[in-house]
């Protein structure tokens, strides 16, 4: 279920230690941040905030190389959890849970491992595992990044993503440079990293994942629900990739629940 209306409020370039960064920042409470996928920005998240409203301060970033923001770096997952941290500390933000959709998953991951005094919780929406998913296994980023960087073939290349992003149920206005840098940072990606980020979590998770998910399949979502630390497990049996859009209402009310039981704790 969605909310009756979705949420955008406006960005703004928060001037961090690693250069501006465009981010929404609504409402009271514990701070939220909610952290998209590739190539994903922040407006992935307009349904889920108004599922949440008056539980939570949320933060809502667009990392660099999307949502027409320019790059900076390699794109690769620490540096996107940089990136997360350092807009915690501009805002002068001690503790927050940490909320990734998709490859956001990686990334808060990543920041919860680099800096775990910063994360009180952690919640997973159609988050990568401990391995590679069929998706980036069919796909081969790794390869096709290379592809879009060599003069001959980097062409065709970019010309077929749109189709190829299209097949998996992505909206056909992003861009194609948000598509570009979307294969690069998934090329990108250190699952070995990515795994002994998970294994060294001790804060509460939420994990939620849909059955027909194109892209994560379900065995990978359920190995990483097993194998977290406590918290709401939501399995859905559809809704797809973009869970916080189908199943707004119902993840907003599983963070509304889950903040309230941790204050009687």
């Amino acid at each position: 279920m969605r909310p009756e209306q979705p949420a955008d409020p406006p960005l703004r370039a928060v001037a961090t230690a690693r250069g501006p960064l465009a981010a929404s920042d609504a409402g009271e409470g514990p701070p939220l941040v909610m952290v998209p996928g590739y190539p994903g920005s922040a407006r992935d998240f307009r349904w889920l905030e108004p599922a949440v409203a008056g539980a939570f301060r949320v933060l809502r970033p667009t990392l660099p190389g999307f949502g027409g923001q320019p790059r900076r770096g390699a794109g690769t997952v620490p540096e996107m959890a940089e990136e997360v941290l350092a807009l915690l500390d501009a805002l002068d933000i001690g503790e927050a849970t940490l909320l990734g959709h998709s490859a956001g998953g990686l990334i808060v991951a990543e920041a919860a491992r680099l800096d775990p005094d910063r994360v009180r919780a952690l919640a997973f929406l159609a988050g990568p595992g401990f391995r590679p998913h069929r998706t980036w296994r069919r796909s081969r980023p790794p390869v096709l990044s290379r592809l879009l960087r060599t003069p001959l073939l980097g062409g065709a290349t970019r010309r077929a993503l749109p189709r190829a992003f299209a097949a998996l149920g992505f909206p056909p206005t992003i861009p194609l440079p948000d598509l570009a840098w979307s294969v690069h940072c998934a090329g990108a990606i250190d699952w070995a990293r990515h795994a002994a980020n998970l294994r060294a979590i001790r804060v509460p998770c939420l994990v939620a994942w849909a059955e027909d998910d194109p892209i994560v399949e379900a065995a990978i979502a359920e190995e990483l629900a097993a194998a977290l630390p406590e918290g709401p497990r939501l399995r859905f049996p559809d809704g797809g990739h973009a869970l916080q859009k189908h199943h707004a209402v119902e993840i907003g009310e599983a963070l509304r629940r889950w903040k309230a039981a941790s204050r009687e704790r």
